[in-house]
């Protein structure tokens, strides 16, 4: 079954002095891509192919703090599901090599990683429900290209199916900026499918890090998730003078409040349409990123 919808990224970079993901958005048609022999084209499936890599091209250098990954398909059929992880990758990508086979240049070694159970991990295919940010262990620095991909071969279960969604074929601004491994090898999803595609990974970056060793960050509870008018803020130590910031899935911010002590806190969100939205707080030189969504039936 085809299911539509559009996601269309823009890998050359829109940047703020805060976290933003790194795409451009319009609802005109996207879809995953069923594989012949069973999966999905952007997904798992029976090729060997089983890490999905999209590339960007900062204009600037920037840390990134993780991806918001759209996954549209989940089939979790194994006896033991929980059993099964995904790697969300950080690489070092080649455009400088002019070659005629694709697999020459591309996605190169691993900067960092980091480990996901995708029993945790949502899927469908309206953002709201298959939107996932998944964090690096620390903020990684990059200076030069890059790409952020999705393995599913450290531990992935094989009955269990994953798909990230992908844009409408021919949808994107620039082409050949979403690569896969294909016996052994990095290949564009263009010269192994015919696909001229994008896959819904965002970069979520920050430009106002001046350093990323040891840097330590926040960890913090939002509840309730889904929220509809009003989210509630948890963490086990107090802090004074709490920035908090919520982000849209532009990359824009939405919404800032002030709290002189964080812990149990209440934010109004009535203002907020429904939808997916990154909420950061931030205090001296530590910081927190959580996700979360706002349901209201009346909005």
């Amino acid at each position: 079954m085809k299911h539509i919808l559009l996601l269309l990224l823009f890998p050359f970079g829109i940047f703020a002095q805060t976290d933003t993901l790194n795409a451009f958005y319009k609802p005109i048609g996207s879809s995953v891509v069923a594989s012949p022999n069973g999966g999905y084209s952007s997904g798992t499936n029976g090729y060997a192919d089983k890490e999905k890599l999209q590339a960007f091209i900062p204009t600037r250098s920037y840390s990134v703090l993780g991806a918001i990954v759209w996954f549209a398909v989940k089939d979790e059929l194994s006896a033991q599901p929980d059993l099964s992880n995904i790697w969300l990758k950080l690489r070092r990508h080649d455009i400088t090599t002019l070659a005629t086979v694709p697999f020459i240049r591309g996605p190169k070694e691993t900067i960092d990683s980091a480990a996901f159970s995708i029993t945790d991990l949502n899927a469908g295919f309206l953002p709201e429900t298959g939107y996932n940010y998944l964090p690096f262990n620390n903020p990684v620095l990059v200076t030069s290209p890059y790409g952020i991909s999705v393995s599913f071969t450290e531990g992935m279960q094989d009955e269990d199916t994953l798909a990230i969604m992908q844009s409408a074929d021919d949808s994107v601004l620039a082409v050949g900026q979403s690569w896969e491994t294909w016996n052994g090898n990095w290949r564009r999803m263009i010269d192994n499918w015919g696909l001229n595609v994008d896959f819904a990974i965002f970069p979520v970056i920050d430009t106002t890090l001046n350093s990323v060793s040891n840097l330590p960050r926040i960890d913090f509870n939002v509840y309730p998730n889904p929220a509809d008018n009003q989210i509630n803020i948890s963490l086990d130590q107090l802090r004074d003078k709490v920035q908090v910031e919520i982000i849209g899935v532009n990359g824009q911010i939405v919404q800032t409040t002030q709290i002189q002590e964080l812990n149990n806190a209440s934010i109004d969100i009535s203002q907020l349409i429904n939808g997916f939205y990154l909420l950061k707080i931030t205090s001296s030189n530590q910081y927190g990123i959580r996700p979360f969504v706002v349901v209201n039936a009346d909005k």
